[in-house]
């Protein structure tokens, strides 16, 4: 077995080559293109990701006197204000001074005092008044915009990298029966805190069931399932059939925000107590709703 960790479709050299008991590791050294999703830094803390990436006579530009002039990389205005890094700012001014020579390329060295009125000189004199020039998109002005040259290199935190698809799920932890995570060990998508919410805004009633039953730890459901999808009979209205942990901490969430849920039957909470009929928790709570035209029928303040 041999593993590349390189684009397939890019050519490189073979830079070292390691054995193991089981596995044959050849690491190869290879040029990558940019990508969207691709991680860039700059000197400053400055980091990002690259959202597009278009052709040259897409991109805008300004005019040095009276050459066109491509702009290369184009960063957000809110990296500064949110790092407060004021060294990126001074990098891309002080870059067209040690283009033209007008200081030496050693600006950037730590606790150099910088003269700013000099700075501003130079800059009107290279007609980049306060480092700004006017930017167009299709020959049309869009306003004035910091440019110059900034150093920036590419993190080993590449999207050809990251991607990842887990498709029958066979692999879970023996211990608590929920899947296993990360890339290396073909784990699945965590659904947290945060993804829990915007799946409840959002009202996806059908995916919060399955992610927090059959696709944690209710395996007695997963085992229905992939029965189910293994001789193709037709899916029961419900195939979950024990209450799993995740829907226990849900609910203790919801007791800590003082809301308390009323189950159809309340004699044993280790077994879900949702008629056939309705296929999620939330369902139950809809029909129990309507059937009493109050949310008080399914939400019950809890004293804090």
């Amino acid at each position: 077995m041999v593993t590349t960790r390189f684009d397939k479709r890019a050519e490189g050299t073979v830079k070292d080559i390691n054995k193991t008991d089981k596995n044959i590791i050849v690491l190869i050294e290879a040029n990558r293109r940019l990508e969207i999703g691709d991680k860039l830094t700059g000197r400053h803390g400055n980091k990002g990701v690259v959202t597009l990436i278009l052709d040259d006579e897409k991109m805008p530009f300004f005019f040095l006197g009276k050459i066109k002039q491509y702009t290369e990389v184009l960063l957000s205005p809110m990296g500064v204000v949110s790092r407060m890094n004021l060294g990126q700012l001074l990098e891309t001014h002080y870059s067209w001074l040690v283009k033209y020579e007008k200081i030496a390329s050693e600006i950037g060295r730590p606790f150099t005092k910088l003269d700013f009125e000099f700075l501003k000189r130079e800059l009107a004199a290279l007609e980049i008044p306060e480092g700004k020039a006017t930017l167009f998109v299709d020959e049309k002005e869009v306003g004035p915009a910091v440019v110059g040259f900034q150093y920036f290199a590419k993190l080993n935190h590449l999207s050809g990298d990251k991607f990842h698809v887990r498709t029958s799920g066979s692999r879970y932890s023996a211990v608590t029966g929920q899947p296993l995570k990360g890339k290396r060990l073909g784990g699945g998508q965590r659904i947290g805190e945060m993804e829990m919410w915007a799946l409840l805004a959002h009202g996806a009633n059908e995916f919060i069931d399955e992610a927090t039953t059959f696709k944690s730890d209710d395996i007695v459901a997963r085992e229905n399932l992939r029965t189910n999808l293994e001789t193709g009979t037709k899916l029961p209205e419900s195939i979950t059939s024990v209450f799993p942990h995740t829907l226990k901490t849900f609910e203790i969430f919801l007791n800590g925000m003082g809301i308390g849920l009323k189950y159809k039957d309340n004699d044993d909470l280790e077994t879900r107590l949702i008629s056939n009929s309705q296929k999620t928790i939330f369902d139950w709570l809809i029909s129990r709703r309507s059937k009493r035209g109050s949310v008080k029928a399914t939400l019950k303040l809890k004293s804090l």
